[in-house]
C-alpha cells in the first residue's frame, strides 16, 4: 500500500501537485509504503511529461539512506527491499520548480522553450533561429508587455502580480512559436 499522509494525518491520494504549490521552489512529498512480507519491490514512474521540462523530480528512499534518484525523465524504476516491521514513512518525493535554467551553449534540442515560475515567463532559444520579439498576452488578448529581444540563448520577463494564464508570442526570423503559462503570484 502506497499512500501520502497530510500534516494533520489525514490520508491523501496525491494525482497532481495544488496550483500554489507547482513553482514554490521545492515542494517535498512524504511517501507511506506498508509491505505484507519480506521482500523486493519496485516503482515505476511514468507520465511526468506532464511536469514542465525544467521541473526536477528526486526520489528519496530514507531508510536505505542512499543518494537521491533523480526520476524527472519518467520511464524510470526504482527497486528496494522491505519488510512488514520497516517504518511507514519510506520515501519523499521532491519537486524543484524551474528555478533555474540549463547552462547556454546547448542547443541540440532546437525548440524555443516557453515556460513561467512564479510570476516570471522564460524564453529559452534552442534552436538557430533569432528571436526578435517577446510579447505575452492575458486570456482576453490584451497585450501585458512587448519587448525586443537582443540575442540570448535565456530571457527573463516579469509578467504579472496576478494570478492566471497568460500567452507568451515568440517571433523568430523564422516563425512564429506561441506557448500558455501559468503565473502564481
Amino acid at each position: 500500500m502506497i499512500r501520502s499522509i497530510a500534516e494533520d494525518g489525514s490520508e491523501l491520494a496525491i494525482n497532481m501537485l495544488p496550483p500554489e504549490y507547482l513553482y514554490a521552489g521545492e515542494t517535498t512529498v512524504p511517501v507511506y509504503f506498508e509491505c505484507g512480507e519480506d521482500a523486493e519491490y519496485a516503482f515505476s514512474f511514468e507520465g511526468l511529461e506532464s511536469f514542465d521540462n525544467e521541473t526536477e523530480i528526486w526520489l528519496e528512499d530514507l531508510t536505505a539512506g542512499a543518494d537521491w534518484v533523480n526520476i524527472s525523465n519518467g520511464d524510470y524504476t526504482y527497486m528496494f527491499t522491505a519488510s512488514p516491521g520497516d517504518a511507514k514513512h519510506r520515501f519523499n518525493i521532491h519537486f524543484f520548480g524551474p528555478t533555474s535554467i540549463e547552462e547556454p551553449g546547448n542547443n541540440t534540442n532546437g525548440k524555443i522553450l516557453i515556460f513561467s515560475s512564479k510570476n516570471e515567463a522564460y524564453v529559452v532559444n534552442k534552436t538557430n533561429e533569432t528571436i526578435k520579439e517577446v510579447t505575452i498576452y492575458d486570456m482576453l488578448g490584451q497585450e501585458i508587455l512587448r519587448k525586443e529581444v537582443p540575442a540570448q540563448i535565456t530571457n527573463k520577463f516579469h509578467v504579472s502580480n496576478q494570478t492566471g494564464y497568460y500567452v507568451v508570442r515568440v517571433l523568430t526570423d523564422k516563425q512564429v512559436h506561441t506557448g500558455k503559462i501559468l503565473i502564481l503570484k
